[in-house]
């Protein structure tokens, strides 16, 4: 009797040692940073217009934080988070900007993730748009508002990624021609821990469960 205790207290302590040793990385991993400021327009006087311009910001390096007038924002294997303005105006002359957090990145392992901000529009006379998208192989998350008069511009989603690609994209559209919109998220990546033994943990539970085995054949 007492060798029967012994031998399954010895396989409940493998058992334990077996599962407690984990394999834990990170996984996000951010592969392609498409963020970028826009603005379009013309100046004009009562007279005459100068020539159509068009100018495009990006960041100083890929992933790398950033930091203008429209948009500030940051990209991590944690965590990614941001706020964006865009506005338009239309007098004699003419111009429309556009803000935009676009990042794609690989999940490895199943991953928690919480996206969570606001967005804003405000019309006086005009098309703005602001909105957030999350997709991998499907949209997994989508809200877009034109006018924060009469759309809730608030947003909350929390699911767990499988591995594969994904992408997020955050926008401000300052649409025509006289318009604002603006968006701030936040969006936190909660890797899960995966329940697989380790290798010397998984050798060392086989080594006690044939010992075991063995044992009770004598």
């Amino acid at each position: 009797m007492p060798g029967n205790h012994l031998a399954r207290f010895l396989l409940g302590l493998l058992a334990v040692a077996g599962w407690t040793g984990v394999a834990s990385a990170v996984a996000v991993v951010p592969n392609l940073d498409q963020r970028k400021y826009t603005i379009i327009g013309q100046d004009c006087d009562e007279s005459s217009c100068g020539p159509p311009f068009a100018n495009t910001s990006t960041p100083p390096a890929p992933f790398a934080p950033w930091s203008i007038p429209h948009q500030t924002s940051s990209v991590g294997s944690l965590q990614m988070s941001g706020s964006g303005t865009a506005s338009s105006y239309s007098d004699y002359g003419w111009y429309e900007q556009d803000s935009i957090f676009d990042v794609t990145f690989l999940v490895t392992a199943p991953t928690e993730v919480h996206l969570f901000g606001l967005l804003d529009t405000y019309i006086l006379w005009g098309a703005p748009e602001a909105g957030v998208r999350l997709t991998g192989g499907s949209v997994l998350f989508e809200h877009i508002i034109e006018d924060a008069l009469f759309e809730d511009g608030s947003f909350d989603f929390t699911t767990v990624l499988m591995p594969g690609s994904h992408q997020l994209e955050v926008w401000a559209d300052g649409g025509v021609p006289i318009a604002d919109a603006s968006f701030v998220f936040t969006f936190d990546i909660s890797p899960e821990v995966a329940q697989i033994p380790e290798p010397s943990t998984a050798a060392l539970m086989a080594f006690g469960l044939a010992w075991l085995a063995r044992w009770r054949r004598r």
